[in-house]
C-alpha cells in the first residue's frame, strides 16, 4: 500500500526523509529559496496563491500531480502526528525540542493503513473551546467571510454539507492544522468539493486590505471545511495527538501551558450540555 504524507516546508530547517513522507516546499513560486525537495510550483499547481491558501497549495499539488497513491496525508515541518501513542492522549499538542525530531517514530503502522483503506480518516486530536467554532472564527477573523462561505455551500444545494457546516459551527470542538491521512479515493472527493468552494469564495471576498495574517483566509477556512466534509460524509475519524517541534528554549514556554489547556479540554467539553438537534460528534 503506497503512502505519501506530504510535509510542508517554507524555510531551511531540519528535514525528516522517512519512507512514507514527501517533503515539499510550499509557496515556492513566491520564494527566492530553493530547498532540496519537490516544489509545489511544478506541474498543475496554485503555488502563486500560497500567501492566502497556505498549505493548501501543497494539497492541490498532490491532488493534481501524484499518481498511484493509496494513502495520502499532510503534516508540517514542525508538526507531525504521533501514531505510536508516545504522547499521552490528554494532549492536543505536545511541544518538543526540535533536536529530538530524529528520535520520534513517525511511521504509519500497517494496522492504521488498513483502517484508512477501509474509509477511516486520521485527524488531529480535537481542540475544545470555551465558545462555539462560529464565535471563535468571528472573533479572530472577518465574520462576513464566514457568511459568504455558508452561502456558497448552501447554493451548491448539498443538504448534508450545510447541515454539517451548522453542526460544526454550533459546536465547540475542532481538529486543526489541515492535518490528515486518508485514502486517495476520499482525498479526491474531498479536494473536488473543497477547491470548488474555495475558488468560488475567492471571487466574492476582497482580501486586498487584509493584514498578511488575515490574508491567509483560505487556509483558515479550510481548517473548518475538513471537519465539515468528514461530518457530512459520516467518516470515522481517528484522533491522534500532534507533536510540535520548537527551539529548545521555547519548550518550557509552550509545553506546560499546552498541557494545562489540554487537561482542561476534558473538563470544558462537559460544560456544554446543550447541542443543536442535528449535532453529531
Amino acid at each position: 500500500m503506497k503512502t505519501s504524507i506530504l510535509v510542508c516546508y517554507h524555510k531551511d530547517t531540519v528535514v525528516r526523509r522517512d519512507p512514507d513522507y514527501v517533503p515539499i516546499q510550499a509557496g515556492r513560486a513566491l520564494s527566492p529559496l530553493r530547498l532540496d525537495m519537490i516544489g509545489d510550483d511544478t506541474g498543475d499547481n496554485i503555488s502563486l496563491r500560497n500567501a492566502s491558501f497556505c498549505e493548501l497549495t501543497a494539497i492541490y499539488w498532490a491532488w493534481k500531480n501524484l499518481k498511484d497513491v493509496d494513502c495520502i496525508g499532510l503534516c508540517h515541518y514542525r508538526r507531525f502526528f504521533d501514531f505510536h501513542n508516545v504522547i499521552p492522549s490528554v494532549y492536543s499538542v505536545k511541544y518538543e525540542d526540535v533536536g529530538r525530531l530524529g528520535e520520534y517514530d513517525l511511521s504509519l503502522p500497517d494496522t492504521l493503513k488498513r483502517k484508512i483503506a477501509a474509509g477511516s480518516v486520521v485527524v488531529a486530536n480535537r481542540m475544545y473551546m470555551k465558545e462555539t467554532i462560529f464565535s471563535h472564527f468571528c472573533t479572530c477573523h472577518e465574520a462576513d467571510d464566514l457568511k459568504k462561505l455558508r452561502d456558497i455551500i448552501y447554493a451548491n444545494g448539498e443538504k448534508d454539507y450545510i447541515e454539517a457546516f451548522d453542526t460544526l459551527m454550533l459546536g465547540n470542538s475542532i481538529s486543526l492544522y489541515n492535518m490528515f491521512v486518508m485514502s486517495w479515493a476520499d482525498f479526491d472527493e474531498y479536494c473536488t468539493w473543497l477547491f470548488d468552494i474555495l475558488f468560488k469564495l475567492e471571487k466574492v471576498v476582497d482580501i486586498t486590505d487584509y493584514t498578511p495574517y488575515q490574508k491567509r483566509l483560505f487556509g483558515f477556512v479550510s481548517e473548518r471545511l475538513l471537519s465539515v466534509y468528514l461530518i457530512a460524509k459520516n467518516k470515522r475519524r481517528l484522533f491522534y495527538p500532534v507533536v510540535q517541534f520548537v527551539e529548545a528554549d521555547q519548550v518550557d514556554n509552550h509545553g506546560p501551558v499546552r498541557e494545562r489547556f489540554s487537561v482542561l479540554n476534558k473538563r470544558i467539553r462537559f460544560m456544554f450540555k446543550e447541542r443543536p438537534a442535528n449535532y453529531r460528534e
